[in-house]
């Protein structure tokens, strides 16, 4: 019985590596044209099973022969069959599945990595749509470029090619807001009239194509916020074209783009200049654009703008005298702009149309201020300093009744 288990276990350890599965790299199958840092692989059997000495077990290892079950010996050789397919299927699982993943692996990276895997031809499809748009809006995107190069050839050239004059998108409500986009350089290099002449026959282009100024961005974005300037004759234009009947939306566009004329004209057709107008006042518009051009340099820029805000004024506009408790106008653009080098053409406008109501409550927070400034010793800039010492001079009654030139003059000293 011994020399029967000894045979048996001998069975068993042949049985064993009787037929072993493992991963193999496929080198063979690599691209000449694109190197990959992974490899496709595939199963290889090692053993007696690669030389064609396989061992067959049975088909049913539950079923046992019937005489061997009473021989302890002949079980054991049973045994040891099972045990090398056991051995041989579990070595298929897990070298299947070490093949399974790197394949899956090397297969990704081929994808992205070489120029005719998928994921490679996807990504220049995507560049190509973006770079090359579909025909249907490349004429659009040349209309574009066209108006804000003031490229008449690439305008009529995408014209003939079917280019949508309405064509916008969230960034700009359309086309008309590409109209002074060179228009800075324009005036660098001292060609202002030809640009602006340049401008009206585009305006008369876009228009006779059908193109219209009411579209809106996303956001609320309407032309005359898109557009940085645009002539007065142009401007007019558009306003007839694309409101021809709202003396409000007239109004708001004089003022943003300090057009005097514009703004007397829709004040003469009904429109209430202190009435709301996109959540605020058309005064704020027309103060804030002089006081940010408050800096030494931009004097010619200010005193155009200068005139759109008196404009107003003239024609009704209000100045809000505030109260002692609560700033108005004039004080909140001395805490805005009180440090600005020459914000004193401004305040001088502001006083020049404020009530006595608005001087008097002025002069009262402004007399606090400086007060509270002298008492706490702080350190304050020279320009706010200066400026609030020229509009306590401005302001202080004895002033209203001095010459101009006397009351200047006083405030330096």
């Amino acid at each position: 019985m011994k020399i029967f288990n000894i045979v048996a276990l001998s069975f068993l350890t042949l049985a064993l590596p009787a037929c072993v599965y493992v991963p193999v790299s496929n080198n063979d199958a690599e691209s000449s044209t694109c190197k990959t840092y992974t490899h496709s692989m595939f199963l290889d059997v090692i053993g007696p099973a690669s030389h064609g000495k396989s061992i067959n077990p049975p088909q049913n290892s539950s079923s046992m022969p019937s005489d061997c079950r009473l021989s302890p010996e002949c079980t054991t050789a049973f045994v040891a069959v099972a045990v090398g397919a056991t051995v041989a299927a579990g070595s298929a699982i897990i070298s299947g599945s070490i093949v399974v993943s790197d394949n899956a692996i090397h297969w990704l990276e081929y994808q992205g990595r070489c120029n005719d895997g998928y994921l490679n031809q996807a990504k220049q499809e995507l560049l190509d749509s973006i770079s090359t748009p579909k025909s249907v809006a490349k004429p659009n995107i040349d209309l574009q470029l066209g108006v804000a190069t003031h490229d008449f050839a690439l305008i009529q050239q995408s014209l003939d090619k079917g280019a949508d004059v309405n064509f916008h998108d969230q960034a700009s409500p359309n086309v008309f807001c590409n109209l002074s986009n060179g228009r800075a350089k324009a005036v660098s290099e001292n060609k202002t009239d030809a640009f602006d002449k340049e401008t009206e026959k585009l305006v008369d282009l876009l228009i006779s194509q059908g193109a219209s100024p009411t579209n809106v961005s996303s956001t609320g974005q309407t032309l005359v916020d898109c557009t940085g300037f645009l002539p007065t004759n142009s401007l007019h234009k558009i306003l007839t074209n694309g409101w021809p009947n709202d003396y409000a939306f007239w109004l708001y566009a004089g003022v943003v783009l300090e057009k005097p004329e514009i703004i007397r004209e829709a004040i003469a057709n009904g429109a209430e200049p202190n009435k709301p107008i996109r959540n605020a006042r058309y005064f704020d518009f027309a103060l804030r654009a002089p006081s940010e051009l408050s800096d030494i340099g931009r004097e010619d820029e200010q005193k155009k703008s200068l005139e759109s805000l008196e404009t107003l004024l003239k024609l009704g506009a209000k100045i809000d005298e505030g109260k002692l408790s609560k700033p108005g106008d004039i004080i909140k653009s001395y805490i805005y702009y009180g440090g600005r080098q020459n914000i004193q053409p401004v305040f001088d406008l502001l006083i020049k149309y404020a009530p006595p109501e608005a001087k008097k409550n002025s002069l009262v927070w402004l007399e606090q201020t400086k007060s509270n400034m002298d008492a706490s010793h702080s350190v304050v800039d020279q320009n706010r300093q200066a400026n609030i010492e020229w509009l306590l001079y401005k302001l202080s009654p004895q002033s209203w009744f001095m010459p101009e030139k006397e009351v200047n003059a006083d405030s330096r000293k």
